[in-house]
């Protein structure tokens, strides 16, 4: 769809950023919700003209042109953007707080699935831990956490793999550590299955995850928002709730801890940690 020529200077900077956020994030089949959106703006500023009386480019054409484009720029964000974007938001001291609560209470071979650039290193305790075996699909975030591992005392082996399909066999692990990845995860509940198939008998499930609101209105903007959300921040849902998950895949919470976020993070809604056990 093109657009006719508003003068405004600071609709068409707006426009200009939009497109090109349109291009490369949200080629989707038929007309996607940022070009409604400067429809829709168009009309709000009094230009009702719709497509340029000039332009020879069709929507099919245009919607093409954004798939081109996703195409030439999406491999570079995910590789290597997101993963320094992720890398940086999950340092932030809110992350941090819950992390140093949780985390110590690993122990025995450790398996921290989703283990992105490595964040939780610094809180295992390696008097507690015989050795820790982080899997994590994305190659990037695993270079990130590689440059990393001469600094803590404990045997660690990363490995390149998707937590639906868990490369360990059947009871090997005392502990399994999921922290801010049941929102990534495309399918959570198969993951949740194949960490219980991976626990030994007594092992248990640690997790940190931030949550669905309950708040009404801040759950309504989680909705609106997640799917722009996700594709900024490698695949990760605002809107998901991980503790019914857990408890679904056939877990139970024997402790738990809760916190608010601060107000720069309002989207994710509330965070929750702690452990879980086979029923």
């Amino acid at each position: 769809m093109a657009f006719a020529g508003t003068q405004d200077p600071i609709f068409a900077a707006v426009r200009a950023f939009a497109e090109r956020v349109d291009g490369c994030f949200m080629a989707l089949e038929g007309r996607n919700h940022v070009t409604t959106f400067l429809a829709a703006a168009e009309i709000f500023v009094g230009n009702q003209a719709g497509a340029a009386a000039g332009s020879t480019q069709t929507e099919a054409e245009r919607d093409q042109d954004a798939r081109a484009m996703c195409s030439r720029h999406a491999t570079f964000y995910q590789s290597r953007i997101m993963p320094y974007f992720v890398h940086g938001g999950c340092s932030m001291p809110a992350f941090a707080r819950m992390r140093e609560r949780i985390i110590p209470k690993a122990r025995g071979l450790v398996a921290e699935i989703g283990f992105g650039s490595g964040l939780n290193l610094p809180y295992y305790d390696p008097a507690k831990v015989s050795r820790l075996i982080g899997i994590e699909p994305d190659p990037s975030m695993l270079g990130i956490a590689r440059k990393r591992l001469a600094e803590f005392r404990m045997p660690i082996e990363l490995i390149e793999g998707r937590a639906e399909v868990l490369p360990l066999p059947d009871g090997s692990v005392d502990t399994a550590v999921v922290t801010y990845a049941l929102c990534t995860i495309p399918d959570p509940g198969r993951a949740l299955c194949e960490i219980r198939r991976i626990l030994a008998p007594g092992g248990h499930l640690l997790f940190i995850e931030h949550e669905r609101s309950t708040e009404p209105w801040r759950s309504r903007w989680q909705d609106r928002l997640d799917g722009l959300w996700g594709r900024l921040a490698g695949g990760c849902h605002l809107n998901r709730a991980p503790q019914r998950l857990i408890e679904e895949a056939g877990f139970v919470i024997s402790a738990r801890e809760q916190d608010r976020f601060p107000l720069h993070l309002w989207q994710l809604g509330t965070q929750s940690g702690g452990e879980a056990r086979m029923a």
